[in-house]
């Protein structure tokens, strides 16, 4: 039988992605942030979080992102709690959906084998308090319990850091790629976007009627002939 003695075990958590994420009330948008959180009986919390997907219309967000947890086991409370926000640009996180993760068995399996445990890949569902007894999305996420030797031994990077291995982690996946930026991900962002390509194609994006006049976005001349916001038609 294992001693009584805490051992530490790494927890290795992907987050690959979310998915069915209702956006925040009045809000057309999710901006989507993971944190990862546990405390050991030591009262040592760890939090980590993934960076951040900006302007998700669907729900979806994608982030290929890992988590090191080194945990104290036997432990009081062997969970990691997961947390779903939405991170504006300007003010404060507002959660969007949770979930805990109950490592009680996994753990104590680990130290007595003294070998990795796989948890495979799955979706958990999240859960809100402000609405009780709804799903709000899912969490797409995997992970790997291993004793610290073989963890120092065969050492893996942080978020998408090297070394980038089991599994390894696509820092230029497409939708990842599309969503790193705030720049165009933004309700501000489209519509600079949108604006943008209207000029290039020539068509004025004001909404004036010709009678009380807004120019084209404040510019002095409008290239589109069809167009009755006063400004200057070339």
């Amino acid at each position: 039988l294992p001693s009584a003695n805490k051992e530490i075990i790494q927890a290795r958590l992907v987050v690959w992605k979310t998915k069915g994420v209702p956006p925040p009330e009045d809000e057309e948008a999710s901006h989507q942030i993971v944190g990862g959180f546990h405390r050991s009986d030591s009262n040592v919390e760890i939090d980590v979080f993934t960076d951040t997907h900006y302007g998700s219309l669907d729900g979806t967000a994608t982030f290929n992102w890992r988590m090191l947890f080194d945990m104290e086991v036997p432990c009081h409370d062997p969970v990691i709690k997961l947390q779903l926000y939405h991170n504006p640009l300007l003010g404060q996180k507002v959660p969007l959906g949770e979930a805990t993760l109950d490592l009680v068995h996994d753990t104590l399996r680990c130290r007595r084998i003294r070998r990795a445990v796989e948890l495979p890949r799955g979706q958990i569902p999240l859960s809100n308090p402000a609405y009780p007894g709804q799903c709000r999305g899912f969490i797409d996420c995997q992970m790997k319990l291993l004793p610290i030797e073989e963890a120092s031994a065969m050492p893996v990077g942080s978020g998408r850091d090297t070394p980038n291995k089991d599994p390894y982690l696509d820092p230029e996946d497409a939708h990842l790629r599309e969503h790193r930026s705030a720049l165009g991900n933004t309700a501000f962002g489209r519509r600079a976007k949108e604006l943008g390509e209207s000029l290039m194609k020539g068509k004025c994006t004001s909404e004036g009627d010709g009678e009380g006049g807004l120019r084209c976005q404040g510019h002095v001349l409008c290239v589109d002939a069809d167009c009755h916001c006063r400004g200057d038609s070339v």
